[in-house]
């Protein structure tokens, strides 16, 4: 009784404490802080605030915002650190969603048939996915961060429209169905850290050309890769690699010369980024001739990012000059 009395108070006072207050039903948790359990506002572009009654809002409750229509727009609070499952179920014209910096729990589809979600900036705390999060949702590109640890099962199924996922650092596992009927999706680069790929991962991947592999070879479910053509890369030196693997073709990654990206002559020098993976040894090889090709190693590198530079200030002093890029792994 003092809970729905403590609501109806902030529902008729509500001009008095934050202006939005009046558009929630919420409770008060036993450590002073605020659980929103309900939107009963107009929709369109909201807010969620940082404080109800001076108290901050740390969690959307299960449902909050579900089968709001008219909801288009949720900026969200920067207190706010979980949200709790089908938080936002079947928003179907949410379309534009910015989450707070202090947030570390997405639960079980929260954003589930959010159809009209074309972006989502995942921030750099948050820790925890929960099954289905995504589920049908209008993404066309998702960066997982670090400190995610598990990709959860089902997390994009049936997201048609997603192109690319970049994963963390961290990540160790990769769910059941966690990317499968995602249509669009074209190359990934899965982490040294993955060690288990749950059964039709990626099934139905129609586009997903190549998936490059850092690691060992992780274990695997079945038919990750049901009706996807995907073509799997492998780094030399690395254990237990097969071919076929989860019924793909496996090939060695090699270094690739990049035609994009600072590629030709420059202010002295000549130059080119090199697409290859952080800390393996990489070998830019020289000749002048390639009828009779006599290569020899002109620079030996370890990089630390995906994506490095070679540039050569000596070009100039030949009339040809040639490049390769190999490892010695």
């Amino acid at each position: 009784m003092k809970r729905l009395l403590k609501v109806g108070v902030w529902l008729l006072l509500g001009s008095v404490g934050m202006v939005k207050g009046q558009d929630y039903t919420y409770t008060t948790n036993w450590d002073n802080t605020i659980t929103i359990t309900g939107y009963i506002g107009p929709g369109g572009a909201v807010v969620i605030p940082d404080t109800i009654n001076d108290l901050p809002v740390v969690s959307l409750a299960h449902n909050a915002f579900g089968e709001v229509a008219s909801l288009t727009s949720v900026t969200m609070g920067t207190n706010l650190v979980s949200l709790e499952y089908y938080a936002f179920y079947k928003c179907y014209n949410l379309a534009s969603v910015t989450l707070g910096n202090n947030l570390i729990n997405i639960g079980y589809g929260v954003f589930w048939d959010c159809s009209a979600l074309k972006s989502l900036a995942l921030p750099q705390g948050l820790t925890s996915i929960g099954d289905w999060a995504f589920y049908h949702t209008g993404l066309t590109n998702l960066a997982i961060p670090d400190g995610v640890t598990s990709i959860p099962a089902s997390m994009c199924y049936y997201c048609p429209q997603l192109r690319s996922v970049t994963f963390g650092a961290d990540v160790t596992s990769i769910g059941n169905d966690a990317f499968a009927y995602c249509y669009a999706l074209t190359n990934l680069v899965i982490g040294a850290k993955v060690t288990s790929i749950g059964s039709t991962a990626f099934q139905q991947c129609t586009s997903l050309g190549r998936i490059y592999f850092r690691g060992d070879a992780p274990g695997i479910g079945t038919d990750i890769l049901l009706n996807s053509p995907a073509t799997l890369y492998c780094l030399p030196g690395k254990a237990d690699w097969v071919t076929p693997f989860g019924g793909a073709t496996v090939v060695q990654w090699q270094p690739q010369i990049c035609g994009t990206g600072g590629f030709g002559v420059g202010t002295n020098q000549f130059g080119f980024t090199i697409n290859w993976a952080s800390g393996v040894v990489t070998v830019v090889d020289v000749c002048t001739n390639l009828i009779t090709a006599s290569w020899s190693p002109l620079q030996t590198n370890i990089p630390d990012e995906d994506i490095s530079y070679f540039s050569d200030t000596n070009w100039v002093n030949y009339p040809n000059r040639y490049y390769r890029v190999t490892t010695t792994q």
